[in-house]
């Protein structure tokens, strides 16, 4: 898959309280980032993301104590390792701007087309993919390992980390067959401080061979993965994938599992969190008013703003009229944000993706510092909201 040339052009207004050399150097991701009294306060403790060699995704399993399900005294937080690549092109180079989109791609049925809509412009070539649903050597989705495939494709790193095992119970009882379903940070900026978790409010997926009509026999739970970026001059931006809870009848765990998010993303340096969040009352109160779905004001009564706000709620929905994908950001400010029409994508997923345009800026010991940019952004792929 070749290259598409990106150009984006980044004009910024800035009222600001800092002193004018900040002004100054409102130009540029790094320089919104940079070592002034606006900016963040990033500690030294960056870990390159090192991921382990390449697998056969038909053959790698990543939990531990999966082939005897029934045994497990934990169905729920397993102990699941890491997966990813590192196939972006290094330098990284240098954007004003991240180009961060949000997608739950239904296993990756549709991984192939979705590739190619890239290849022709007809979904941007991100900087940021926060992916969720996504298979890892499974029959449906022919064995294949999903995020690598589009990491390798879009020459971008990634990680991947394990949200179900989908267990195929054979009718003698037996494990036929068994494979991970999970999120994936894919990024063209160097990745560190991976990590995953499993939340601790679960609504338990486990069905054994004798289930009546299971649902979805699975082990595992709704889980995150987070990963700082290198977004250069020593400065950081950290992101979160993740899939909360979908049943309607259990979300309390949803909004727990969002507070726990919450509480786990790092206070020194900007945070972009997004994914399939399941906030099924989200457009009720976009178009209402109200502030009935708690997992969204969860984010958005702790300094989190919704990428998405200054689109019409007529636009906003992401599958079967709701707003179920988000991409909220702290410290950061959205422009140029987008929902992908329903004529493209509901060829490709069963969600329709979602992306901005986001600059970082940072945290002065602990303090925002008092600015108010008017920023407008012209991306290389054009708003079809």
């Amino acid at each position: 898959m070749g290259r598409r040339v990106r150009s984006r052009a980044l004009s910024v207004e800035a009222r600001i309280s800092c002193p004018p050399s900040t002004v100054a150097r409102a130009l540029g991701l790094a320089s919104l980032l940079g070592a002034t009294a606006c900016g963040p306060t990033t500690p030294d403790d960056f870990t390159p993301w090192d991921p382990p060699a390449a697998q056969d995704a038909a053959t790698d399993r990543l939990c531990v104590g999966t082939d005897d399900p029934g045994a497990l005294a934990d169905k729920q937080q397993l102990d699941c390792a890491l997966r990813g690549g590192l196939y972006a092109e290094r330098p990284a180079p240098v954007v004003d701007t991240l180009d961060v989109l949000a997608f739950n791609i239904e296993r990756g049925f549709q991984v192939d087309e979705i590739l190619a809509a890239v290849e022709s412009g007809d979904l941007p070539d991100a900087d940021v993919w926060l992916l969720s649903e996504v298979d890892h050597g499974c029959a449906r989705t022919d064995r294949r390992d999903v995020a690598r495939d589009m990491a390798e494709a879009l020459q971008l790193d990634f990680v991947y980390g394990v949200e179900f095992i989908e267990l195929d119970w054979a009718d003698d009882g037996t494990l036929a067959d068994q494979c991970e379903h999970g999120n994936a940070i894919l990024s063209r900026l160097p990745l560190g401080n991976v990590s995953h978790a499993f939340f601790d409010a679960q609504h338990a997926w486990y069905s054994g061979p004798d289930a009546v009509n299971p649902d979805e026999p699975r082990l595992g739970g709704r889980s995150f993965l987070q990963a700082d970026l290198d977004v250069g001059d020593g400065q950081k931006v950290q992101v979160f994938a993740t899939h909360l809870e979908s049943t309607v009848s259990f979300l309390p765990d949803q909004h727990l599992q969002a507070e726990q998010l919450i509480t786990a993303a790092a206070t020194d340096r900007p945070v972009i969190a997004g994914g399939d969040l399941n906030t099924g009352f989200y457009m009720a109160d976009l178009t209402s008013g109200t502030t009935w779905d708690k997992t969204t004001q969860a984010f958005l009564t702790s300094g989190f703003e919704d990428t998405h706000a200054s689109l019409s709620p007529d636009v906003r929905a992401t599958d079967g009229g709701m707003v179920l994908d988000v991409i909220f950001g702290r410290d950061t400010i959205a422009s140029a944000p987008w929902v992908c029409p329903l004529s493209l994508c509901e060829t490709l997923s069963d969600h329709e993706a979602i992306g901005a345009l986001v600059v970082a800026y940072g945290l002065a010991g602990g303090s925002h510092c008092t600015q108010a940019l008017d920023s407008v952004i012209t991306p290389s792929w054009p708003n079809p909201g």
